[in-house]
């Protein structure tokens, strides 16, 4: 390898894996607001600060709209962080829209 190349710069950072998603349901109050808000957070043992932070905020008319509650965007959320264990905000959005990581590749015979 050539010494002068700096392809190796990243070679000692650590992969920070994501091994606690913290939630936050902030339920309305009859003073208002009427609204119910959630707020995930990602995190690793291993960093300081939050990997990713998800937040989403339910009214009780754009929750029929939407078709989905603050207990449906919780659910759907632990679902993606037990299965795809996302370590940024883009591969937790990538997730949670359906995205596939990786493809099965068909097998010659």
């Amino acid at each position: 390898m050539n010494p002068n190349t700096r392809s190796d710069r990243h070679l000692w950072a650590v992969k920070h894996n994501l091994n606690k998603v913290e939630f936050v349901l902030d339920l309305p109050t009859t003073e208002g607001p009427y609204e119910t808000s959630i707020r995930a957070t990602g995190r690793c043992d291993q960093k300081r600060g939050a990997l990713w932070q998800y937040q989403e905020t339910f009214e009780p008319v754009s929750s029929r709209e939407k078709g989905y509650g603050p207990a449906d965007a919780i659910h759907h959320i632990a679902l993606v962080a037990q299965q795809d264990r996302p370590r940024s905000l883009g591969e937790l959005d990538f997730a949670l829209r359906g995205g596939i990581a990786w493809v099965q590749e068909e097998m010659p015979w």
